[in-house]
Formats: structure tokens, sequence, C-alpha cells
């Protein structure tokens, strides 16, 4: 899988440089396109790992906190790669948001495990 995202990368990488050199005015909008083409390389390698852990989860008997931190690693890349799409449109304060956004609904998803520990160290005190 490496050698064919490397591949692709450097063939749109080659491609955009050709379409720059010919006067091709939307650059940025090939960037997008050209980032998408290679992440969707990525869905049935991301579904297989997914899928192996959420299983490790269930072997364990921890699988609501592995399904909890599958949500927060995935929830930090989806903000993550938006952010860096919108800044590479120019749109740098609008991906600053996206990525207070994405901090905020994290710490949601969090918020109830906190919540628990907190409770727990109250019983231990009394």
């Amino acid at each position: 899988m490496i050698p064919k995202i490397c591949a692709l990368g450097l063939l749109l990488a080659f491609v955009g440089v050709m379409l720059s050199e010919v006067g091709y005015k939307s650059k940025k909008l090939f960037s997008v396109l050209a980032a998408v083409a290679v992440l969707s390389l990525l869905g049935g390698e991301i579904s297989s790992a997914l899928s192996s852990i959420m299983s490790l989860g269930e072997i364990t008997g921890i699988s609501e906190i592995a399904a909890t931190a599958l949500k927060i690693v995935g929830l930090g890349y989806v903000f993550g790669v938006s952010s860096d799409i919108i800044k590479e449109l120019s749109e740098p304060t609008l991906a600053s948001f996206v990525t207070v956004g994405g901090r905020i609904e994290i710490l949601i998803v969090v918020l109830p495990y906190f919540v628990e520990i907190i409770e727990l160290g109250i019983e231990l005190i009394k």
C-alpha cells in the first residue's frame, strides 16, 4: 500500500506542476481533489484496522473504552485533515475554528469518563 500511495502522490504532484505550467488557475482545487484521491486509497486499510482493534477490545472486555479511544483518534484525524485542507484553500481563520471545534468535540466525547473519575475520587475520599 505504501508504494501505491507514494506513486499516486508523485503522479499527482507531477500533474499539478504540469497544470500550473499550462496556466491552470484552480491549483488549490486540484490539490484538494488530489488529497482526497490519496486518502481514498486508505479506506480499506483503515476499516480492516478498526475491525481488528474492535475485535481485540471485545476479547479483552474493554470494548466500550476501545470504541471511545477509536472515536477520539478518528475525530482527531478528521478534524486535522479538514483543517489542513481549509488552510490549503487560504482560509487560516476558518481552519483554526475547525480545529477548536474538533477539540471541543473530543472533550464532549471524553467528558463522561472525567465525570466517572471524579465520582470515584469522591467516593474514595468519603
